[in-house]
Formats: structure tokens, sequence, C-alpha cells
């Protein structure tokens, strides 16, 4: 499981012969000592004000930013990057921008291609000289572990603030511990989980398929490093988390064995516990519907729809365990064209992007994260306004 890349970032140019890498032109090794200086003073937020998304080092010398000015114009600029996370990122320029204008940014994936962005310049705060930091908040949140790689051992979230009353669904534990298990119920007290506890692994692996969206697995149980294994294969959970004894080199290999999802070690924190689930839940905020997108009278027709795309979730999940393509494929479609005509067009395309991952592959298993994506972001809709579940 590689380090998550900090300082020694990708400093790849984008410049061609005679041209600057990006508009502020430090030369490399003073734009890393630039970006040290402000990562230790913290600088581009409020040091008392918690974020939503955990920020992540991401170095990038030159990463093409274009910026939409009123009247229809627009500029292009080679810029460097600070940080990444899942709500936006921090970029130096050599000029004020205002706030309020869109733009696109082209972000380098891990496995090499690029993704256009769209944006809004949120904060422009002057550095120094002619260094200006642009603060970007994307139109919607990215997944992070696309373009970076998250260690479980170093805060595995990209989540830094999280409202418990936003998770929801089924969450299987593990533990022997009676202790744990309090702690758990006390933490997880204010969220919307449906928790089921277990004191063996034999319990576990004898639930059926689709028992829980996670499962929270305790190291220190017999049989538990097993489990990860058959909880995956029989499609008993979604995600796997590890509650690990430390943060040692001996429970680094141990992660890496059992390929968990995530990972909370002792003593239990209630952030951290939370931010990871969050992350195998949720993968961003619930998805909230205004009623009246779908006209007079929608009120019963939207909860009908979201009902029937909670059902596809479960469906989805079946046809996963079962390897059937097909199905999936008719499934995706399926929430397409429920998801359009009330509102939800950020489910539909990503049920079309899925859709077209399993024709691709023919193969539900191979599309298998994906499918797990779109089931989560079925089961995360909400009416605007209503809280929990229709």
């Amino acid at each position: 499981m590689a380090p998550i890349r900090g300082r020694n970032a990708d400093a790849t140019s984008a410049k061609g012969p005679g041209m600057r890498p990006n508009t502020i032109g430090v030369p490399e090794r003073e734009l890393a000592e630039l970006m040290d200086m402000l990562d230790e003073r913290g600088a581009g937020h409020d040091a008392n004000v918690k974020r939503l998304h955990a920020r992540w080092p991401f170095r990038k010398t030159s990463l093409r930013l274009t910026l939409d000015h009123p009247g229809g114009s627009r500029a292009v600029f080679q810029v460097a990057c600070r940080n990444l996370s899942r709500g936006g990122t921090g970029v130096l320029h050599n000029a004020f921008v205002h706030t309020g204008t869109p733009c696109t940014l082209e972000l380098p994936k891990l496995d090499g291609q690029r993704e256009a962005i769209k944006s809004r310049v949120v904060r422009c705060t002057h550095r120094r000289g002619v260094v200006h930091e642009l603060g970007v908040k994307f139109e919607e949140p990215i997944q992070l572990s696309d373009f970076v790689e998250l260690d479980p051992l170093m805060g595995w979230s990209s989540f830094e603030k999280v409202d418990p009353s936003k998770l929801s669904g089924s969450l299987i534990v593990l533990t022997e511990s009676e202790l744990d298990h309090r702690i758990l119920g006390h933490y997880l007290s204010d969220t919307q989980l449906k928790i089921k506890t277990f004191r063996s692994a034999p319990e576990i692996a004898a639930l059926d398929r689709g028992a829980g969206d996670v499962a929270l697995i305790d190291l220190g149980v017999a049989g538990a490093r097993e489990l990860f294994a058959a909880v995956r294969d029989n499609a008993i959970a979604t995600a796997v988390v590890a509650i690990g004894p430390d943060s040692s080199t001996a429970t680094r290999m141990l992660l890496q064995e059992v390929a968990a999802d995530g990972f909370v070690f002792k003593p239990l924190s209630s952030d951290r516990l939370l931010s990871v689930l969050a992350d195998c839940l949720l993968g961003g905020d619930a998805v909230q519907i205004d009623p009246s997108l779908a006209g007079e009278g929608s009120g019963a027709l939207v909860k009908s729809c979201i009902e029937q795309l909670h059902s596809c979730a479960t469906e989805i999940r079946e046809a996963i365990g079962a390897d059937d393509p097909m199905r999936v494929y008719a499934i995706c479609q399926h929430i397409k064209a429920i998801a359009m005509p009330i509102g939800l067009r950020p489910i539909a395309k990503l049920a079309d992007q899925t859709s077209t991952s399993v024709a691709q592959t023919m193969s539900a298993a191979e599309s298998a994260a994906k499918l797990q994506e779109l089931a989560r972001a079925c089961e995360r809709i909400r009416v605007a306004g209503g809280g929990g579940a229709p």
C-alpha cells in the first residue's frame, strides 16, 4: 500500500521549449519551498473552520485552467496546484480572479487519463509578489481515490467533517469486546444506521447476501482475517472496514493482506470512525431532490420514483453476486429512465456510465466498483427538507 505523495509530488512540467510551466513562473525548487511555507502556515483556509472535505497534498507544477469571463470570453492558463479534496482544490496563479468566476480544471488521474472538472473560483488570496492562491470549488464532488493514492494508516478518508444524521443504511459489527460495543453504540447514536453486532466470525460468515452495507471487523477476533474474503466473495456487505490495535508496521502488513476498504484503530475515535464510514456509505453528501422539479402533484410521483431507485440498489447487489451482466445493464437503463424526469441528472449520468462499463466488460463482477457506487447513490436520495428516507 503506497504512502500518499506530498513533498515529493509529481513535478512533471507541461511546458514546451521556451514556455513557462505555469503563470507564476517560479523555478521548481522555489515553488516547492513556497508550497512548504503555505502548508506550514496552514494558508488557504481559516484554521478555526473545520472543512467538510479533507485536503490531501496534490502538488502539480502545471495544470490547465480555463476561466469563463462575463460576456462569453475564455482564458486558458497553466497553473501550479497545491492540494486536492473531494470538493475542490487550491492553485497558484499570477493575477487576481473575481470570486464566482466559472472555470474548468483538468486533473490527472492515477490511471494516466485526465478529467476536466467544471468548477468555480470561490476564493482569491494574495500570497506574495504576483502570486495569488485561488480556491476552486468543484460543481460536483470527485472520487478522490481516482486522483490520489489514499493510505488507510494516514487517515484514509476524504471527509474532514461528517454530519452523523446523513449516515444511513446497515452496519455489521464484529468485536468480542463489550466495551467496544458500547463505545461504537455511543459514537453512532446520532446516525440513522441499523447496527447488527456479533462476537464471532462464523456468525457473520453465515449471514445472507446483502445483509449489510458495511462490515466493521475487529482484527483481534479469531478468524477475522479469513472473514474479509468471505464477506466479499459472498457479497454479505459492500465495504469492509478493519478495527486494528494500532498503526504499527505489523498492522500495516495485515491490512495489505486483508485489503480493507477502511481502517480505524484503538482507542476508537468518533471523528475517525464517522469519516471512514462516510467514505463507505456516502462517497459524497446525500442527494437532495426538490419535489417541485416533477411538477404539480409531484409528491406521490417523487416518492414512488425514490422507492423504485432504492429497490434498484438491492437488485444491483443481487445481480453482482450472480454475475449477471444483462440484468445489471437493464437495471442501469431503468435507473436512468427514472432519474431524468425528476431532475436527478447526476444519478442518470452515473447510471449511463455504469451501463457502458458493463457493456464493455460483459461482467457484473468486473464492473462491481461502479455498480456499487451507483447502488449507494440510489440509496442516498432524499426529499429535500424531509430528513430521512421517504
